[in-house]
């Protein structure tokens, strides 16, 4: 899951990406068939992630309330705060204006219970989001919008998919130039388990 800062990003570029990649699904799902369109799609959902990331890496402006420090522990706690009950958390990085977060929610499911109290991704997010922007609010003197209304999520597919996205999001510091070794940033986590 990604999610960023409200203001992060203009709209202008987001939009421009949200265009071109609407055009190249186009393109591809009339000049593919079958198991090659699933495949060339699932590529093109990967990079206008990795695109959208990069836009949040490279930002030379918007607000970078989450390098703060009591932002970002803010944050880590609301992180923590649901693990062993709605998901085990296995990894997350906070960045100055948008975070990454790993989580397997497969818990409610094996405790059965899924017909009575399953709790969906979108409504984690919404106490995650909810809470950690009303602290961080406080923390900042501000109000309004904290957070970008949607969040980015995809689903791990295989032990190889996974290893890949927590390889993505440890290494996100580094790539951004934050630090040299993301065991040095203080706000990346990966669960020993």
């Amino acid at each position: 899951i990604t999610a960023n800062l409200y203001g992060a990003i203009p709209r202008s570029e987001i939009r421009r990406l949200k265009k071109e990649y609407d055009q190249k699904l186009l393109l591809t799902k009339r000049s593919w068939k079958g198991e090659d369109s699933r495949k060339k799609v699932q590529k093109l959902q990967k990079r206008y992630f990795e695109d959208y990331d990069e836009l949040l890496d490279d930002r030379k402006s918007g607000p970078k309330y989450l390098g703060n420090s009591v932002i970002a522990e803010i944050l880590a706690k609301q992180f923590h705060r649901f693990d062993g009950i709605y998901y085990d958390l296995i990894a997350y990085t906070i960045m100055h204006n948008h975070f990454h977060l790993l989580i397997d929610t497969r818990m409610q499911i094996i405790e059965d219970r899924l017909d009575t109290t399953y709790v969906p991704i979108s409504k984690i997010m919404k106490r995650i989001k909810g809470a950690s922007a009303h602290y961080a609010n406080k923390a900042l003197n501000r109000s309004g919008q904290f957070w970008t209304r949607e969040s980015y999520d995809r689903y791990i597919r295989n032990e190889k998919m996974l290893q890949s996205v927590i390889e993505y999001i440890v290494s996100n510091p580094e790539k951004a130039g934050i630090i040299e070794s993301w065991e040095n940033h203080p706000y990346t986590y990966l669960s020993m388990q």
